[in-house]
């Protein structure tokens, strides 16, 4: 018997210009279930750029980790 589910993948990228070139340094996913429940990943792809913006990075990644929690609240309560 088929069971499936609805899930919701949001993702972000802390981005930053060097030299006129776009350069990732960190990525951020999150997967919210129907139920509410969810799951999210951070992760620093370029250590130097990371290291350069640290603090943008952390408050990027600060921002989307509340951006999951609120989409999980609201998935939560719309069942």
């Amino acid at each position: 018997m088929l069971k499936s589910t609805k899930n919701i993948t949001l993702n972000g990228r802390s981005e930053f210009e060097v030299e006129g070139q776009s350069k990732i340094a960190a990525t951020m996913t999150a997967v919210v279930s129907e139920s509410g429940s969810f799951s999210k990943n951070e992760n620093v792809i370029d250590v130097v750029l990371y290291e350069a913006h640290k603090a943008e990075v952390q408050a990027d990644m600060k921002a989307f980790g509340e951006l999951a929690y609120e989409m999980a609240t609201e998935t939560a309560v719309a069942e």
